[in-house]
């Protein structure tokens, strides 16, 4: 029966490693890389400490398959770091601090990894292992704390990921009741629990890595959702930046956010102003654009600025410039006149200093590469 629950866990656990890399190979997201990885860790962590490495893995190598068991698992915890940074994207919404503690801890660990390497003391009261289960609790910490303050912008993959803790949070509860003798030794929950434990952890592993599945299909959900979005509005700015070329639309004078008229908050006003700006100026065609210089065109604070654009455009503010760029740079690699242009001419005269990074937006609005996009278009 514990061989069947032991293959079960084995099976899952390699489902999930290879629909995450499938995953992987067709979308090229890291996120879905690390939890790959991170699975498989937790995997042959597990596999280690059920003594199977040293009879199937290094049979001939027993200092190898001693230390194997915290070598898997603090490689599955760096991988658990790294998926977390990417699924909430961490390195993206300006959260510094928990970005330098996640960069730390991941170091620490690497530090503990060649620490067993070189020292074989790896009993259950050494320091290493200590170290370890004390960097394994602040990952979970600051794991939680990272879902929390980016449940704002990230809402529905960070509540899922939350509820992925759950289980090992039950764990970790009860580990602290069976060290201060909370539960007494003849209760029967205390010795099933006691007699089961490492399925107990399995099972907990299996719900988390379920979990952690779930957080990556919501985010991929919304990932699509915001696609089509912004597929919908770069085809409607192409529209109105077409139209205003064929009528030669005079631009309303600029106005300044001052103050809350008709009724309209202040977030509307001010977007109702770049608006008016970007569509004036075109602003966008400047490769030096900043968030602080169009902010100081607006007469507002920058911080003002990327509020308004990520509460109304629900995207950051060198992709809302990029937007305008590429609806741009679309008119001009279908104008029969701009056909002479090369790819990098073009990426130049919309505001990009480079053509990698032309590319790179273009594929990222519109799923294609510029090449692409003029052949069908010739």
């Amino acid at each position: 029966q514990k061989n069947i629950i032991l293959l079960l866990f084995c099976g899952i656990q390699l489902c999930l490693f290879l629909f995450a890399i499938s995953l992987f190979v067709v979308f090229r997201e890291k996120e879905y890389l690390f939890y790959g990885l991170y699975v498989v860790c937790i995997f042959l962590g597990f596999f280690s400490i059920m003594g199977y490495s040293h009879q199937f893995l290094w049979p001939n190598s027993p200092d190898i398959a001693h230390i194997s068991r915290i070598l898997w698992l603090s490689l599955s915890s760096v991988c658990g770091i790294f998926f977390t940074i990417n699924l909430l994207e961490i390195n993206k919404r300006n959260h510094k601090i928990i970005l330098y503690l996640f960069y730390s801890l991941a170091s620490s660990i690497f530090l503990i990894i060649m620490s067993s390497l070189i020292n074989d003391d790896l009993a259950a009261g050494s320091v290493l292992v200590k170290l370890y289960y004390l960097a394994m609790v602040l990952i979970i910490i600051i794991s939680i704390t990272a879902s929390i303050v980016t449940i704002k912008t990230n809402k529905q993959t960070s509540y899922v990921y939350l509820l992925s803790f759950s289980p090992i949070i039950l764990v970790l509860i009860f580990l602290i009741c069976f060290n201060h003798n909370i539960f007494p030794y003849h209760t029967g929950f205390f010795l099933f629990v006691n007699l089961n434990f490492s399925y107990i952890i399995m099972a907990a592993a299996t719900i988390e890595a379920i979990f952690m599945i779930g957080a990556l299909g919501m985010k991929f959900k919304i990932s699509e959702e915001h696609k089509i979005r912004l597929a919908a509005r770069l085809e409607n700015l192409e529209r109105e930046m077409i139209s205003s070329k064929n009528n030669n639309t005079v631009k309303n004078k600029i106005i300044q956010p001052k103050s809350i008229i008709d009724g309209e908050s202040e977030l509307a006003v001010i977007h109702k102003t770049l608006l008016n700006l970007i569509n004036k100026e075109k602003v966008y065609l400047d490769e030096e654009i900043t968030l602080s210089k169009l902010a100081d065109m607006l007469k507002i604070t920058p911080h003002q600025l990327s509020k308004t654009i990520n509460a109304i455009e629900k995207m950051h503010f060198f992709d809302f410039i990029n937007l305008y760029r590429i609806a741009e740079s679309k008119i001009l690699l279908r104008h029969p006149d701009k056909q002479n242009l090369t790819i990098e001419a073009i990426a130049f005269e919309v505001g990009f200093n480079n053509k990698t990074s032309f590319n790179k937006a273009f594929k990222k609005f519109t799923d294609q590469t510029p090449s692409h996009f003029k052949k069908q278009n010739l």
